[in-house]
């Protein structure tokens, strides 16, 4: 004896009913969920009445994307399944059920008896490429409608309550007016902010940006250089975060560029020219690094050839462990210091150049001749962190970490003006934040939602907020 499967399709649970090949019901209505256990219950239940699987055919109706996985599992086991149409079913659902009523257990009768009486048709899952394919692209469509429908909303409020807001931006939602946006939402917000605290901000998400195209900015000085001297060399050496940038995938840019200039010095008049052509800002190329605690005189020895330009410029940038190296001496925790630090690791241990505590050590006295411009804890955590075989895991949390610490001293900021000083800096955060051990670290990485959340959802805008 043959028998029909009709399975009632929807998001969360599944109804199926089983028929003989005279139409009499011999399973009635089995609930289970959309996932393998529910499958393997489908199977165990059919299994348990009947013995053998061989003679049951199996048809569904394509509702959403909800039969996808029902189908895959099941033809994997070797069922025939038959997808039909909604539409094929809804005019022999009137005819077979004269008072129209609808439920899942009835539905799934008459899907097995549509198919008793039709029989099966071929029904294949298009090439598993293609069908992601369709699906991210109705997803994306999805997401471009609702953005367009939520733009709409913000310009009708915006008409309402800051109607002039228009006549500032030529792009309403670009990365310069959505953060003045969500910083002063009103006429009245602006108002209250001072200047230069708003001309700090345009600054910062205008023109303070400097990713991959650190190197073409460098290029122009390199020209007008050439221009104005035409002879002579120089040598630059970018430190920082713009050295990263250049040379890392997972840093995406800085707000100025750090450099020590060796050769002619009186690039002054060049930079600002170069900065004017391209909208940049003020001090975008810095050379007030050789003041920090990070600088040594031999870096030079220790960088390396990144790229010359028009035969007059030779640009270096830092090696990997003499970068971790310049790090352990800031190591600010309201910067990127700690992260960056995780990231040279993990990009070399990628590339299969693990760097280990005693190129560090190595690079550190090399630099500095000892370890004495770096805390004790400091020294402790790098070499804990050596010790782990993917550093990797640490990246996230240390990110979110940095981000939490830079705003609490913008709130503060906020709440006591002028009173934010680089003595208190240490304090303030001490009363905002705990110190994480590496262990804790990895145990927040694992259990933690914020750190997806912050991965998937954080906009490139928001993540370039404090670099």
């Amino acid at each position: 004896m043959n028998y029909f499967l009709g399975i009632d399709i929807a998001k969360t649970n599944h109804v199926a009913s089983l028929i003989n090949n005279t139409g009499d019901v011999v399973i009635r209505a089995i609930k289970f969920t959309n996932s393998n256990e529910g499958f393997n219950r489908l199977l165990t239940t059919i299994q348990d009445k009947l013995g053998d699987l061989s003679n049951i055919e199996v048809a569904m109706e394509a509702t959403g994307h909800y039969w996808l996985s029902l189908y895959a599992t099941l033809t994997d086991n070797g069922f025939n399944v038959s997808v039909y149409n909604p539409y094929q079913v809804k005019s022999y659902r009137g005819a077979y059920n004269n008072r129209k009523q609808k439920n899942d257990i009835i539905d799934s009768i008459i899907i097995a008896d549509y198919l008793r009486v039709f029989g099966s048709k071929e029904s294949k899952l298009p090439e598993e490429n293609l069908l992601s394919l369709k699906q991210l692209t109705r997803f994306r469509s999805n997401i471009v409608d609702n953005v367009s429908s939520l733009k709409v909303q913000v310009i009708g409020l915006l008409d309402k309550v800051f109607p002039e807001y228009k006549k500032l931006f030529c792009d309403t939602f670009g990365t310069t007016s959505k953060q003045l946006l969500l910083n002063c939402p009103t006429p009245d917000d602006i108002i209250k902010i001072s200047t230069t605290k708003l001309a700090n901000l345009l600054s910062k998400h205008s023109r303070g940006k400097f990713n991959k195209d650190t190197a073409l900015h460098v290029k122009e000085i390199a020209k007008e250089y050439h221009k104005r001297f035409r002879g002579g060399n120089i040598e630059i050496i970018i430190v920082g975060g713009a050295s990263l940038a250049l040379n890392y995938q997972f840093r995406n840019g800085t707000t100025d560029i750090d450099v020590v200039i060796a050769g002619r010095e009186d690039l002054k008049d060049i930079i600002n020219k170069v900065g004017d052509e391209r909208g940049l800002s003020n001090g975008w190329f810095n050379q007030d690094f050789r003041k920090t605690e990070s600088y040594s005189p031999k870096l030079r020895q220790y960088s390396k050839y990144y790229k010359s330009f028009y035969q007059c410029m030779e640009v270096r940038t830092i090696k990997d462990e003499y970068l971790i190296a310049m790090k352990l001496v800031s190591m600010r925790k309201y910067k990127h210091d700690r992260s960056d630090i995780v990231g040279i690791l993990y990009e070399n241990e990628q590339n299969g150049n693990k760097i280990s505590f005693q190129d560090i050590d190595r690079a550190v006295n090399n630099l500095y001749g000892s370890w004495n411009k770096i805390s004790p804890d400091s020294k402790i955590w790098i070499k804990q962190l050596t010790e782990y075989a993917s550093v990797g895991e640490l990246l996230p949390e240390l990110q979110l970490q940095e981000k939490e610490a830079a705003m609490a001293l913008v709130q503060f900021d906020s709440q006591y003006p002028g009173q934010l000083t680089s003595d208190n800096v240490e304090q303030i955060l001490e009363s905002n934040e705990r110190k994480y051990s590496i262990d804790e670290l990895l145990e927040r990485t694992k259990n933690s939602n914020r750190i997806e959340t912050y991965i998937n959802h954080i906009s490139k805008d928001d993540q370039e907020y404090l670099r």
